[in-house]
């Protein structure tokens, strides 16, 4: 896989599982690197000992835990199939993006 994308989890309210994906929306329309296709909410059983699913169980209903994943090597650039290597620069990014994405969700 390319680009950024997301793990999370899935919840029964469906309520709580469109606040969850509030965020990774908002990651996909500011950076370019980052795909909210490929993002993912799920339980399976693998990943029961992960610590967004570990975490997931006792956080509030308000809070949510996602895993963040980005390709080591490059990403689709959004509408093309042109592939563009991961720089330095484009991983210092995602310091900046995350942190002011959290801020919009509060």
């Amino acid at each position: 896989m390319m680009n950024g994308f997301m793990y999370g989890n899935i919840f029964e309210e469906e309520e709580r599982f469109q606040r969850q994906a509030i965020f990774p929306k908002l990651l996909c329309q500011n950076a370019e690197d980052f795909s909210f296709t490929s993002t993912s909410f799920n339980r399976d059983a693998v990943k029961a000992g992960t610590g967004r699913r570990f975490l997931g169980g006792l956080l509030d209903h308000t809070s949510y835990c996602y895993t963040l994943e980005v390709s080591f090597y490059s990403y689709i650039l959004g509408g093309t199939t042109s592939t563009v290597p991961y720089t330095e620069e484009a991983c210092i990014l995602y310091k900046f993006i995350l942190p002011s994405e959290c801020f919009e969700c509060i």
